[in-house]
């Protein structure tokens, strides 16, 4: 079922990337980030009301609250990206994030343990990270935002791990309105500062498909929750794996049907991403006896 649900999940991620990024080409920037944030908010906020039963949590960090103002940076640079490369550019550079983060993750746990590093976390980075690369010179992009794209990544594993402890902590629902609550508080305040122009008129006057502007943010709900389940339940880099498996389909179809390329040397990264994930997936079973 785990499996399952990873794979969902990846679908959900390239569908996600392709609804705020054409949010983000409709009105800019900063106004699809108010409407995808304000979306998932409403919608979490409605499942308060039906009373929960108090429940006894672990203490964890205050720090791990502040997870969700990532979700400003990951959602701006996949966007920026998106209009860049489309939806296989954004996915891999995310992945070779998560890849990295993944590693780290595990690296540090082996380390708290007294374990040698697996072989095959070393395999995974030369082939992931090559892959992702490939993949982002055949966009046509300048070179440093290849190093840009991996930084969402990054932060969504960074962000799921610490969801997953305040699940533990204070609840499943408290933790996904706080995620949404901190990060539409942060962009409150920045429209002192930034003015949203004429897209709120556009998004009323229906210029903007209803699904680009509440199609982000409502499936945003279900990947944040259900990712952090499924770190609780995985180990990272599985959970990459299986998550890259279901981007990969989804996003050449999204790619295909907006008229971007797919070149041989893009399946050919692919490939690599792929065998790197799975390559270091087969060492980390075999160390550990599976």
């Amino acid at each position: 079922m785990n499996i399952i649900l990873t794979l969902i999940t990846g679908i959900c991620i390239s569908l996600m990337i392709f609804f705020n990024g054409s949010l983000d080409g409709y009105i800019g920037n900063f106004p699809s980030l108010l409407f995808i944030h304000s979306t998932g908010f409403i919608l979490i906020s409605l499942s308060f009301l039906k009373k929960q039963r108090p429940r006894k949590r672990e203490k964890k960090s205050k720090w791990f609250l502040l997870a969700g103002v990532m979700g400003i940076v990951v959602v701006t640079l996949n966007n920026t990206v998106y209009n860049m490369g489309g939806v296989l550019l954004t996915l891999g550079g995310t992945l070779a994030g998560q890849v990295i983060m993944a590693s780290i993750m595990e690296l540090v746990k082996h380390n708290k343990n007294g374990e040698r590093v697996p072989i095959g976390k070393i395999i995974s980075l030369l082939l992931v990270i090559p892959g992702a690369t490939i993949i982002g010179l055949r966009s046509n992009i300048e070179f440093y935002w290849i190093f840009i794209s991996w930084i969402p990544g990054m932060l969504v594993m960074l962000q799921s791990y610490m969801n997953s402890q305040n699940i533990l902590s204070i609840g499943f629902k408290k933790t996904l309105i706080i995620h949404y609550g901190s990060t539409l508080a942060v962009l409150l305040i920045m429209m002192i500062f930034i003015p949203l122009g004429d897209s709120v008129s556009k998004v009323l006057s229906g210029q903007v498909p209803l699904q680009f502007v509440i199609g982000g943010g409502s499936i945003a709900i279900f990947i944040v929750s259900v990712g952090s389940y499924l770190l609780l339940k995985l180990k990272p880099i599985t959970y990459v794996l299986l998550l890259y498996t279901g981007q990969l389909s989804s996003a050449i179809l999204l790619d295909y049907t907006t008229g971007l390329p797919f070149s041989k040397e893009k399946f050919i990264a692919m490939i690599l991403i792929i065998c790197g994930l799975f390559l270091g997936e087969i060492k980390l079973n075999k160390k550990a006896g599976v």
